[in-house]
């Protein structure tokens, strides 16, 4: 139905270069540590080490240099990604009310997928956006290019979804004047 894809910065590709070399670098280095100190007490240390390096810079690194946004709204609602990893889905039934907005960085406290008490943002930078409003009270902020798509392709499921359930409403779906 939508599907919308935005590259992340240059500079957040440069920061995961520096850190998959920090961590390949780190790497190496408790490898040989390792191997020196097997047999003895601080191998278990070094393994923990090792283990949270890989784990943790190793996954900043990769998001690092992967860094893309995408945006799909098809038969499980609507779902958002940032690369490697699916932040949310919004089902289409807890989806209250969708209209056109404009996001900035500042606004939504940085990059990325930033959470807020009652509002989640999607973003690399600031412009049109398309604001999900939920039945649990929370919004989705969601940066987009192709707004007014993004807004009819979730018409078009919301009506898809009436129509499969026969009785022509979907509990909780916002009327078009909301929209």
């Amino acid at each position: 139905m939508f599907n919308e894809q935005h590259a992340g910065p240059g500079w957040l590709r440069g920061v995961g270069l520096v850190a998959a070399g920090v961590t390949a670098a780190a790497g190496v280095v408790l490898v040989e540590a390792i191997a020196r100190s097997w047999g003895t007490d601080a191998v278990a240390l070094l393994l923990v080490s090792l283990v949270v390096l890989v784990g943790i810079v190793g996954l900043a690194a990769l998001t690092g240099l992967i860094n893309r946004i995408s945006v799909r709204v098809c038969d499980k609602g609507v779902v958002g990604r940032l690369s490697p990893f699916r932040v949310f889905v919004i089902p289409v039934n807890e989806i209250t009310a969708v209209h056109r907005s404009t996001v900035t960085v500042v606004e939504a406290g940085g990059i990325g997928y930033r959470l807020k008490p009652a509002v989640r943002y999607l973003l690399f930078t600031g412009g049109p956006a398309v604001t999900v409003e939920t039945t649990q009270g929370r919004s989705y902020v969601i940066r987009s290019d192709n707004a007014e798509q993004m807004i009819a392709a979730i018409d078009e499921l919301s009506s898809l979804t009436r129509s499969d359930r026969g009785n022509g409403h979907v509990p909780g779906a916002g009327s078009a004047a909301q929209r």
